[in-house]
């Protein structure tokens, strides 16, 4: 400590040029220009991975998510996860990650804990029902699950669709029951 400041030193040499993380009794602690800075909070490259620091202090405990320079990044136990990708929950809106940052371009499906979602701007989007086209099938999404219960009819872009159990069948020949109405479908 100097002049009420916690410094960083090697010896007796205080070392102004620093900045980054430094070990200290077994805790981790964020210095710029060799001063200890207790208001950072961020994320703080240190021998190849990034690590999240509140405080100033490196906080081995934070699981969550972090936004920085624009970026929504996914921490895990204080160290952000360069290889998470699937959905998690970010200012109340489940979130879709690639590579444990926000992904906003995709337009798809997500599969999380037994059910398929429909993300797209980065996020599920509990308003869509439609149909979306994913690994070489149309599946049907209701309120933003596909939903493989249904056996309807769906209307999509001008043509009507016969849909069984979630998925476009392009090779039904079959009756259906739509809004008390029989129709009769064949491909």
């Amino acid at each position: 400590e100097l002049d009420g400041q916690w410094v960083y030193a090697s010896g007796n040499t205080i070392i102004t040029d620093y900045t980054g993380l430094v070990e200290c009794y077994g805790g981790y602690y964020y210095v710029a220009n060799g001063i200890l800075d207790w208001s950072f909070t961020g994320l703080v490259e240190y021998y190849g991975a990034y690590y999240f620091v509140q405080n100033g202090v490196l906080n081995w405990y934070y699981n969550g998510i972090y936004e920085e320079n624009g970026k929504v990044y996914y921490v895990e136990y204080g160290v952000w996860n360069p290889n998470y990708t699937g959905l998690a929950l970010y200012n109340g809106v489940w979130t879709y990650f690639v590579e444990g940052v926000v992904n906003y371009d995709y337009v798809g499906l997500v599969y999380y804990q037994g059910s398929w979602y429909y993300v797209e701007n980065g996020a599920i989007n509990w308003n869509y029902t439609g149909l979306t086209y994913f690994y070489d099938a149309w599946y049907y999404v209701e309120n933003g699950v596909v939903n493989f219960n249904a056996i309807t009819l769906v209307y999509f872009y001008g043509d009507w669709y016969y849909v069984e159990y979630g998925k476009v069948n392009f090779d039904a020949i079959t009756l259906v029951y739509f809004y008390g109405e029989w129709y009769y479908v064949e491909y």
